[in-house]
């Protein structure tokens, strides 16, 4: 059997450690349904979603996590039937947060989030503005995926 990198080791071991598992518990993300991470560094997790923003109840999205963890995530919306890059018509939208982070406008590869590492490039400002956001390599995924659950899932902001 063939030894798994060091950064899948590392992620393996924080899909099992309590932050991970407690969102599974509560419905709040889970690996997609089938996910079995043999297409490293990509990863597909589904975050639920508040049906105001699509009409899914969650979305999924498609990680590229290459050395991770000293490197931030990316990830971009993802139709897991298809397994392809989910149309920008049903990209999650309605709130200005939502708005702000969804911009299939901007790339249709990354969300424009202070922990994703194509959107960090050129904004240094968000590592004081966001620091409680901004990806260092102490960081898990639950961050990134906590993130994106709170701004799918505000009250309108």
């Amino acid at each position: 059997m063939k030894a798994d990198a060091p950064d899948l080791s590392l992620f393996r071991l924080h899909l099992e450690e309590a932050p991970f598992v407690s969102g599974v518990e509560a419905g709040h993300w889970a690996l997609v349904e089938g996910e079995t991470l043999e297409q490293w560094p990509l990863c597909r997790i589904w975050i639920r979603c508040d049906p105001r923003y699509t009409k899914d109840g969650r979305v999924v999205l498609r990680f590229d996590l290459d050395n991770y963890p000293a490197a931030a995530p990316t990830a971009q919306p993802w139709d897991a039937e298809k397994n392809a890059p989910l149309d920008r018509e049903r990209w999650p939208k309605g709130s200005a947060l939502v708005n702000a982070v969804f911009k299939p406008g901007w790339k249709t590869t990354a969300l424009y989030m202070p922990c994703d590492r194509v959107a960090m490039v050129n904004h240094d400002g968000w590592k004081q503005t966001f620091a409680q956001w901004w990806w260092t390599p102490d960081r898990t995924i639950v961050d990134y995926l906590t993130f994106v659950f709170r701004c799918l899932n505000s009250a309108g902001e």
